[in-house]
């Protein structure tokens, strides 16, 4: 459906004309370099309650930003369609935290856009682990078995201590029981 697509931008509606701004047929995003190729990008939301709106208004007309078409304005309905769209691009641009930790995970070039209010904290938290892990895959691949071996080494050494409080416990018992026949 969107062959050409290198671009998405999840946007909120509340943030999209502090955030979009179009000079001389170039988007520009926060304090991002302009984006030269605006038919390579869609605009994206993933809440239909709070966007469908502005969507709506873009997807018929009623709103117009130089250089972009209607159908660059997709509002998403499930996890699966955020995350086949997401695989098949290069370059995210977001203000909303999920669109941002999946398109990382797949090793997109992910770019946080600016909120204000409380939710901006999730996307500093997001934009730190970014930095402090690059790769994601390490994460999956490295991270993660490691942290379960520990997991299931702690576990092996309870049981054997479970074990030998068990036995310890029988014993007594078998004991307590010759010595009251």
């Amino acid at each position: 459906r969107y062959p050409n697509i290198d671009t998405i931008v999840y946007v909120r509606k509340r943030m999209f004309n502090h955030t979009v701004q179009s000079v001389d047929n170039e988007i520009c995003l926060g304090d991002y370099p302009p984006l030269q190729n605006n038919s390579a990008m869609i605009f994206v939301s993933t809440s239909p309650v709070e966007d469908g709106e502005l969507w709506k208004d873009f997807q018929t007309g009623k709103m117009q930003i130089e250089g972009v078409q209607k159908n660059q304005f997709v509002m998403l309905e499930t996890i699966e369609q955020m995350f086949a769209l997401t695989q098949h691009v290069r370059n995210v641009y977001t203000d909303r935290y999920h669109p941002g930790v999946l398109a990382h995970r797949l090793g997109k070039n992910v770019q946080l856009l600016p909120l204000t209010g409380g939710e901006q904290i999730k996307l500093d938290g997001l934009q730190q682990f970014m930095e402090e892990f690059p790769n994601p895959r390490v994460i999956q691949d490295e991270r993660i078995p490691n942290a379960f071996q520990k997991l299931r080494d702690t576990l092996r050494v309870l049981r054997r201590e479970r074990d030998k409080t068990r036995k310890k416990t029988n014993r007594k018992q078998e004991k307590s029981q010759l010595v009251g026949s």
